[in-house]
This record gives C-alpha cells, structure tokens and sequence, in this order.
C-alpha cells in the first residue's frame, strides 16, 4: 500500500516471514528511504566514474525508476517524488565531477574581466538554474556571469573558480590561461 502524508510518502508492505528474512539478508537492517539513498549514491558514483552524461534529468530519473524496481519497489510511482531524487542525484553528480577536475592553471585575468557580466532581473528568474559552483540559487539583483559556452554562474563563484582553472566547471571549455 502507498500512502502520502504530506510530502512524504509511506509504504506497506505484506511481506512474509521468507520475504523479510530475504529482504533483510539483501539489503541489511535498514529503512526503505536510507536503501533507495545508498542505491542512489552507487548510482552516482558509478556515473560520474564512467564519465557519463550528468546533465539529462530523464536519465537519471529512468535509472532510479529501473534500481527500485530491481530493488523490489515495484508500487513506487511517486513522479515527484523520483524527480526530486533525481535533480538531487544529478546536482551531487555534477559537484562530484567538479571537484574531481583538475584545473591548475589559472584563466587569463583580462579574458575574465571581459565575460559578460549582468545583474538578475525578473525575468531572468525563469530560465536561470543553479550556479553549478556554489550549487546556490540565482537571486534577484545579484551579480551573474555568462561564460562563452552560455553557461552562467555567480560572478564571485566563477572568478574565484579562474583563479585555480581556465575550464568551465560544466562542459571544460577552456578560456585563454595565463602563461
């Protein structure tokens, strides 16, 4: 049975005396939504490792899917709540990889000066996600920067980033390094 409380979400199960000793020589002691994290944290691992397309929210969410139902969750069909796990799967993914690259020459300090530079405005709000550095929301009247690529950051994220690298964090296109 499914069951939503909230914003959380409830399952019962009626499994047997042989389920639940099954269930627990797979999975170990653990509660349903800590299981679902640690597949989802392997899934991650596992991505990022194989140098897989982070960005697509569908394929994260169809991956999530696919490991519940291997899982035995075959009644989770929550949407939202997949889709929620997924953007925070993705968003860790994303984090994992930027950290993981290795940026040791500094951008070229003129090249950074000239980026496109802007204020957020109102009707900015729709179309702008997350800066991937600080994994921080875009507010409004805050300073941003649009890198070439059309990748946009916050503008103190992004020149503390060029004093370490000269790669976007998200696609590694490369600005002119100092020499």
């Amino acid at each position: 049975m499914l069951s939503l409380k909230g914003n959380s979400i409830t399952f019962t199960y009626n499994l047997t005396h042989v389920d639940y000793e099954t269930f627990i020589e797979s999975y170990g002691d653990i509660s349903t939504d800590q299981l679902i994290e640690r597949k989802i944290s392997d899934l991650i691992k596992k991505r990022v490792e194989k140098k897989e397309e982070l960005l697509s929210l569908p394929s994260w969410e169809n991956q999530i899917r696919e490991a519940m139902t291997q899982m035995g969750f075959s009644q989770y069909i929550y949407l939202e709540n997949v889709s929620r796990r997924a953007y925070q799967a993705m968003m860790k993914a994303v984090q994992m990889e930027i950290s993981s690259r290795s940026c040791p020459v500094p951008a070229d300090r003129s090249t950074v000066f000239e980026l496109m530079r802007f204020k957020v405005l109102g009707p900015d709000m729709d179309r702008l996600d997350q800066c991937m550095i600080c994994v921080g929301e875009m507010f409004l009247a805050e300073e941003a920067t649009t890198l070439p690529c059309s990748h946009i950051f916050h503008n103190s994220c992004i020149e503390k980033w060029f004093h370490v690298g000269h790669k976007c964090p998200i696609c590694g296109f490369k600005l002119l390094s100092q020499k």
